[in-house]
């Protein structure tokens, strides 16, 4: 799908969507949408995860993630996880360093399971963004 950029498999345990492009691309194909170098969308009955294996966007059914590093979305029947990499590798091929916070955009009206501990959610254009703390590796939402 998505002129060679998705792959997607299907089989009892459900259907995944694979997007890699060497060039940040933006496809679609399949209810899926990815924009960037590396996603997935694993959608099974007991839930949903949208991944971003670089900075980037994926989309599928009602769901959506961006974030300028690698995260997932996990979707379950009330509640949705956030997780983030406890480090990252700063600048391209350089040392890992520990996670050093960032922005998540998701595309769902749910509220923060769990205020405080930094973590901050605000009613964007593109969605819900998450304002996310050095060293917060997990963030969940409960619906609202």
């Amino acid at each position: 799908l998505g002129d060679g950029t998705i792959i997607k498999v299907s089989g009892d345990f459900g259907t995944d969507y694979g997007f890699l492009s060497a060039l940040e691309a933006t496809a679609a194909g399949g209810g899926a949408s990815f924009r960037g170098t590396a996603g997935s969308v694993q959608d099974r009955q007991t839930g949903l995860v949208l991944a971003l294996g670089a900075a980037g966007e994926v989309r599928y059914r009602a769901f959506g993630l961006v974030a300028d590093f690698p995260v997932s979305l996990r979707v379950r029947a009330n509640a949705l996880t956030v997780e983030l990499p406890a480090s990252l590798q700063l600048p391209p091929f350089g040392l890992q360093q520990p996670f050093p916070g960032g922005t998540v955009t998701v595309s769902a009206n749910w509220v923060l399971a769990e205020p405080g501990r930094g973590v901050g959610l605000e009613k964007t254009k593109g969605g819900y963004t998450l304002t996310l703390p050095a060293g917060v590796v997990r963030v969940d939402l409960v619906r609202g």
